[in-house]
C-alpha cells in the first residue's frame, strides 16, 4: 500500500483537506502590511527616556557606558525646543538663534567659576566669589590674588559668550590673553615654539567646528583629553582647557556647561574618554533643563 503524501496546501494525508468544500467560501485574509519605518519610529521612541539617567550612574569612578542613540535623542529633543523658543524671542533679520543670544545669568558664571578652580584643586567659597563681584570691588586698594583671578575668570566667560554669539573666530592671541589672566601675568617664555605651534592647531580646530550632534562632541572631547593628558600650559592647564571646551561648546552651538566640582584622585589620572564624553552630555543636559525652565 503506497503512502499518502501530505499535499502542498495541506498538513494531513487527506487529499482534500487543502481544497475548499462544495458551496463553501473561504474566509477573506487582510494581506499584511510591512510598514518598517512606522516600526522603527515605535522603537526609537521606547528607547528614548525624557530624563537623564540618575547622576551616580556618571559618577567617574564608575565604568562608563556611554549609550549614544540615548543621549543623542535626548539632548536633539531639547535643542529643537529651544531653537524655537529663541527663534520667536532672540532671532533678528532671520539670522538663526543660538544660546549666546539668551545671554548667560551671573549665578552660571560665577557657579562656572567656582567649578573650573575647584576642579584643578584651588579652593574658592561662594563668599569668596561674591566679594570679588561685589560693587565697588574692582577700585579696592588691596586685594587679594585669588579675587583678581576669579574676576578675570568671569571677564573671560563673558567675552566668550559674546565672541561665540558675534562669531568671532578664536585666535592664539586671545588664548595667551586668557593665561596671563588667570596666572595674574606669569610670563609666556616657557612655552616654546613646538607649544606655540600645537597652540595654533586647537585653534584651528575650534574655528571648523562640528555641526552634527555626536561628531561635535566627539571632537570636543578628543581636543580636552590631549590637554588634560599633554598639558600645553605650565599652569593653570585644566582651567585653560575648560575655558576652550566653553568656546568650542559654543562654535558648535551647544549651549554653556558646569562640570562638577570634584577634582581627579591625582594629578596623574586622567578620566578616560567615555567618562569625560558622559559628564559632557550630562552637563549639556542639565543646561537645556535650566533654561527650558
Amino acid at each position: 500500500m503506497a503512502d499518502i503524501q501530505p499535499s502542498a496546501e495541506g498538513s494531513t494525508g487527506d487529499p482534500g483537506a487543502g481544497h475548499d468544500a462544495p458551496g463553501q467560501q473561504r474566509p477573506r485574509q487582510t494581506p499584511r502590511r510591512h510598514t518598517p519605518q512606522a516600526g522603527l519610529i515605535l522603537r526609537r521612541r521606547t528607547s528614548i527616556p525624557n530624563r537623564r539617567p540618575p547622576d551616580d550612574a556618571i559618577s567617574p569612578s564608575r565604568r562608563a557606558l556611554l549609550d549614544w542613540p540615548m543621549w543623542l535623542g535626548l539632548i536633539e529633543r531639547k535643542r529643537r525646543v529651544l531653537q524655537r523658543q529663541l527663534s520667536l524671542h532672540g532671532g533678528t533679520n532671520g539670522a538663526p538663534a543660538t544660546f549666546a543670544v539668551a545671554g548667560v545669568p551671573i549665578d552660571l558664571l560665577s557657579q562656572a567659576t567656582r567649578s573650573n578652580f575647584q576642579l584643578d584643586r584651588i579652593v574658592v567659597s561662594d563668599h569668596e566669589v561674591a566679594d570679588a563681584l561685589a560693587p565697588g570691588a574692582a577700585g579696592r586698594k588691596f586685594r587679594s590674588r585669588t579675587a583678581q583671578r576669579i574676576r578675570n575668570h568671569i571677564a573671560i566667560l563673558y567675552s566668550i559668550e559674546n565672541g561665540v554669539r558675534i562669531g568671532q573666530p578664536l585666535k592664539c592671541s586671545i588664548i595667551l590673553r586668557w593665561y596671563t589672566s588667570i596666572s595674574s601675568g606669569l610670563s609666556m617664555t616657557s612655552l616654546g615654539v613646538e607649544r606655540m605651534a600645537r597652540l595654533d592647531q586647537v585653534a584651528r580646530r575650534i574655528n571648523s567646528p562640528q555641526l552634527r550632534l555626536q561628531p561635535a562632541i566627539q571632537e570636543i572631547v578628543r581636543g580636552h583629553m590631549e590637554f588634560l593628558t599633554d598639558p600645553l600650559f605650565p599652569s593653570f592647564n585644566g582651567i585653560l582647557s575648560r575655558l576652550l571646551l566653553r568656546y568650542h561648546l559654543g562654535r558648535c552651538g551647544l549651549p554653556f556647561v558646569v562640570f562638577g566640582e570634584t577634582p581627579h584622585p591625582s594629578n596623574s589620572s586622567v578620566p578616560s574618554e567615555a567618562s569625560i564624553t558622559l559628564q559632557l552630555l550630562n552637563a549639556i543636559d542639565r543646561t537645556y533643563d535650566l533654561l527650558l525652565g
